[in-house]
């Protein structure tokens, strides 16, 4: 399982469903805007040479259990915070959107 995180609405399915992951998001956020907060997006890892396929943080408990999923969304949340304040200091907006099937960095 891969504990990845989404802060900025790329194109995605929220479009037609105003959900990314499963999780509900406000109504009428645009491309590229930020979301309220980061969300914890997980995926599972697919063959070599194949997409991940991104699941629901419900999914992914039921993959992990409790225990370890609670721990690895903190930790994934945790992990891109940091980065993403050190990188924003910089003039650096970092997206990890596996929603969205792609990575966006985004200069100021």
């Amino acid at each position: 399982m891969d504990g990845t995180n989404c802060a900025l609405l790329t194109p995605c399915r929220y479009q037609k469903t105003q959900t990314i992951h499963d999780l509900p998001q406000p109504a009428g956020l645009a491309q590229c805007e930020r979301l309220p907060k980061p969300i914890y997006t997980p995926s599972t890892k697919a063959e070599l040479g194949d997409k991940d396929i991104n699941i629901s943080p419900d999914e992914a408990r039921k993959i992990v259990g409790d225990k370890y999923a609670s721990r690895i969304e903190e930790l994934a949340l945790a992990c891109y915070n940091a980065g993403a304040a050190y990188a924003e200091e910089r003039g650096i907006i970092i997206v990890g959107a596996h929603a969205c099937d792609a990575t966006y960095l985004q200069t100021r």
